[in-house]
């Protein structure tokens, strides 16, 4: 890199970029094998439903490789200062912190290789979209204009493309462009079969009890119907699973109910599938449990305030 204005940038430590803490990701699907068998010889975009395990497969592979992983979390809000980087104010100086390409670049060169994980990728507006092809190209080179710099990755380094990105039916995304989908492999993902479901949810969650994450997958798998607007994830049910000793079984799923519309007739449908599978009318539960208000509010009326008179 060479840079005539002798501009300080500031980039990421490559170490810093690594994944040390375990994801707890239950690797049902061979999403880890098809990693290492590509082993960036090929962009990947992996196509699928939320809370299936897209970006937590991605770091548990990374962290097992010990691969640094550069996230940037795509929306129609990303700009190009986000690619580039920007200046910085710290102290009486000015220096240029480096964004995503420059850093993804460096990172690459000083371990061999470097994954930029494009969380909800399709979330790019599509001029966006077309800058991230820079990174696709074989012996990538990115031009800095803000400090006049030449970011260039060396002979048999790997920077690695991975996205991630939501059905089409969505809200708040776009279609990939077509230079961006000829230069990256789209692996489709759809929901997980009963049996890989279950572990999802124990990996998740150790000590689930198993008569409950059967009744969960089996009741998220008839909200995945066409009729329905949303459909209850592995990520729901865990969280189901993780709430579930505090609150209890009734006002954990109550909870689940806002994810709902409150128009139309999901909402409806939802409660009568659970009263179905687990004996429990969402219309008599309260998430907010009254008795402990109450309790709570007696309490308070109690207690001496300041300047009270006793």
């Amino acid at each position: 890199m060479n840079n005539p204005n002798k501009v300080r940038v500031i980039l990421p430590e490559p170490g810093d970029l690594l994944v040390t803490q375990e994801q707890g990701y239950a690797d049902v699907i061979g999403l880890l094998d098809f990693f290492k068998d590509i082993d960036g010889s090929a962009h990947v975009i992996l196509n699928g439903p939320k809370g299936v395990g897209k970006t937590m497969g991605v770091r548990e592979y990374a962290r097992r490789e010990g691969i640094p992983v550069l996230p940037r979390a795509c929306s129609s809000g990303t700009r190009q200062s986000d690619f580039d980087g920007h200046f910085i104010l710290v102290g009486d100086e000015t220096p240029f912190l480096a964004g995503d390409f420059p850093s993804a670049i460096h990172a690459a060169n000083e371990i061999g290789i470097c994954i930029y994980l494009l969380e909800e990728a399709n979330a790019l507006q599509p001029e966006r979209q077309k800058d991230v092809n820079q990174l696709t190209h074989k012996g990538v080179s990115y031009y800095l204009k803000a400090t006049k710099e030449l970011y260039e990755l060396a002979d048999g380094v790997v920077l690695w493309v991975i996205g991630t990105m939501n059905p089409a039916t969505y809200g708040g995304v776009h279609s990939l462009n077509e230079d961006l989908v000829s230069r990256v492999q789209i692996l489709e993902m759809g929901y997980p079969k009963s049996d890989a479901e279950k572990a999802i949810m124990f990996a998740q969650v150790p000590g689930a009890d198993p008569k409950l994450v059967t009744g969960l997958v089996n009741l998220a798998t008839h909200t995945r119907a066409p009729s329905f607007k949303y459909a209850l994830s592995p990520r729901d049910l865990v969280q189901v699973l993780e709430v579930e000793p505090r609150l209890g079984l009734e006002r954990s799923l109550a909870l689940l109910t806002g994810k709902f519309p409150d128009h139309g007739k999901d909402r409806d449908t939802y409660k009568k599938l659970v009263q179905d599978s687990f004996d429990v009318d969402l219309n008599k539960v309260s998430v907010l449990n009254p008795k402990t208000l109450i309790k709570k509010a007696a309490v308070a009326r109690k207690r001496k305030l300041p300047g009270q008179a006793v």
